[in-house]
């Protein structure tokens, strides 16, 4: 991973947001910053939004959709506006784990061919030249190995694996929504320890959506953000917390 990683930090700047002209707003003046080579995390209700945002902060946006706002990562700044796509060059530097992480991987191949699947180009040519993958220094850790058929691996280890395919091509923001929903309490440390490992050597910004308490105060920094739906308006705002939670 690029050493100059480790100077990353992410912002979104007033980012409002409706599905169409017509449509009240969704999104109101949203505000975000957090720093590389540590965890971030967003609480929220299920249906608030916390993956529509992801998609958004991804650079994916459908038409008719009214956006506006700034978005900030590293020493460059994007300007979000109805029809204005984010450019190629700042979409590319962002890779979004899904919850249904398992759709990203090829369960009889092993770990190590996902990983080769993962560097393929989207266009794949003849001369395609052949790339060695990236192994991640938090991989080496976790004895997991890496010509074992994906089917055969625990639920952790398929998330970790869905997590190091999404750093193959260059990365500098990684967005995971909710990585340990699915998993037990073993697997879920398991994931969120390497997450923690791989972001510090790194120098990632990596965001993560979890509803777990316990995951959050232990792996996030001092804070936290919730995202929550105004009971009247339904307009949803974007709250920095602290830590520890109040029961």
């Amino acid at each position: 991973m690029n050493k100059d990683l480790k100077q990353n930090y992410f912002s979104i700047d007033n980012l409002s947001f409706r599905f169409a002209a017509e449509q009240p707003l969704f999104f109101e003046a949203l505000n975000f910053r957090v720093p590389a080579s540590s965890l971030s995390f967003i609480r929220g209700r299920n249906g608030v939004g916390k993956s529509l945002l992801f998609r958004l902060i991804s650079g994916v946006v459908n038409a008719n959709e009214i956006i506006m706002g700034n978005i900030s990562l590293k020493d460059s700044s994007y300007t979000l506006s109805a029809g204005l796509s984010l450019p190629l060059a700042y979409q590319t530097q962002v890779h979004v784990v899904n919850q249904k992480f398992d759709l990203m991987l090829a369960d009889r191949f092993s770990f190590i061919e996902n990983l080769k699947l993962a560097q393929m180009p989207r266009y794949p040519g003849l001369r395609t030249p052949r790339i060695d993958p990236v192994i991640p220094e938090a991989l080496y850790s976790l004895n997991i190995d890496f010509n074992r058929p994906v089917h055969l691996l625990s639920g952790g280890q398929r998330q970790i694996l869905a997590t190091t395919m999404a750093i193959q091509k260059p990365t500098s923001v990684l967005l995971l929504d909710e990585p340990t929903a699915a998993l037990d309490d073993q697997n879920a440390q398991a994931v969120m320890e390497f997450l923690q490992m791989l972001t510090h050597t790194t120098g990632l910004v990596t965001i993560v959506i979890s509803h777990d308490r316990e995951l959050i105060e232990r792996f996030s920094a001092d804070y936290y953000f919730e995202l929550s739906a105004d009971q009247k308006t339904g307009v949803r705002t974007l709250k920095k917390q602290s830590l520890p939670f109040l029961f």
